[in-house]
């Protein structure tokens, strides 16, 4: 029997300016929105939509149904001061020119980017233009899906937000200045590498979901194995390849891609049953130009004909960056 937590005050206690805001209210932007609110923080969400409103969804974990309520606002990021992004990646630039681009200054705001890709170098280009605020990634572990509009529910019980510093503008800054959200988050010293670690595994497990629009995670170890390994090891060598620190620990360490590919291979059979994001993308037809920011990448190197093979046919060979 499903449980269910009945808080219907929380409209009435909600501030009118909360202090944590998220852009996205996706299966990411809503299960941070869960965390925060266990923890007692009290939040609101910015979306696409421009009328303010209230906005009630639900979490689902281990049999028990959390609801929960926030403002939706666009005017909230003005005053916050802290800001997670859970959008897709390819969407970032419509987040800095709607809401970062002129965002009034505000003493120790920080922003935590929170999206698959390889984004550094746009995080790298909002510090450069805004060196009053502080920007920081995330990586996000935890497993949630969502069973319909607005109800999400978290399949496992280990994952994690990981975020931290990538930027060297910011290297002085240290953990004591990080803000101790909810034990689900962790703060990560060495949060570049798990950020490179799960493009690695995005690259090569969600672009073969989606390319061959897989219903069940599992399918790539059952059924596509083999591929699997070919975009794994292309994916290994570009990474390799953009990042020499990588290519480094990989002659130190020649053991390093097999323990990777194992971690890979674990993290599907965890979630076999589930639908991979980028296959569900492609079979509702919301867009899949998150692709860009990860088997789109090769496109600008020699070689990796399977990863190009691939994202071509995810894309339709539609964007004019495959070219």
């Amino acid at each position: 029997m499903v449980k269910k937590r009945d808080l219907s005050h929380d409209l009435a206690r909600m501030k009118p300016s909360p202090d944590i805001i998220i852009i996205g209210t996706g299966p990411v932007g809503s299960w941070i929105g869960h965390e925060l609110r266990m923890a007692g923080h009290e939040i609101g969400f910015v979306d696409r939509g421009q009328t303010a409103r209230d906005r009630r969804w639900t979490v689902e974990r281990d049999g028990i149904v959390h609801e929960w309520a926030a403002p939706v606002d666009p005017r909230l990021s003005q005053v916050s001061k802290v800001i997670f992004v859970t959008t897709r990646a390819h969407h970032l630039d419509e987040v800095w020119n709607e809401h970062f681009l002129r965002l009034p200054e505000l003493p120790g705001r920080t922003v935590i980017v929170c999206c698959n890709g390889d984004v550094e170098r746009i995080l790298e280009a909002w510090q450069s233009a805004r060196p009053d605020m502080t920007f920081e990634f995330g990586v996000v572990t935890a497993g949630i899906a969502e069973k319909s509009q607005h109800n999400f529910v978290r399949g496992d019980r280990d994952g994690k937000l990981f975020y931290g510093q990538i930027l060297k503008a910011n290297s002085h800054q240290g953990h004591e200045k990080t803000p101790v959200f909810s034990p689900e988050f962790i703060y990560d010293h060495e949060i570049r590498e798990r950020a490179r670690k799960k493009w690695l595994f995005n690259t090569a497990a969600n672009t073969l979901a989606g390319a061959l629009q897989l219903p069940r995670n599992d399918l790539m170890i059952h059924a596509h194995r083999n591929l699997l390994r070919e975009l794994f090891d292309e994916a290994y060598d570009l990474a390799c390849e953009r990042w020499d620190i990588w290519r480094k620990d990989d002659r130190r360490n020649p053991g390093h891609r097999e323990a990777l590919w194992l971690e890979l291979c674990q993290l599907i059979t965890d979630t076999g049953a589930n639908e991979n994001s980028m296959s569900r993308a492609v079979r509702l037809g919301t867009g899949t130009n998150e692709a860009k920011f990860l088997g789109g990448v090769a496109f600008g190197h020699t070689g990796y004909p399977e990863i190009k093979r691939m994202t071509r046919l995810l894309l339709k060979d539609g964007p004019s960056f495959l070219a």
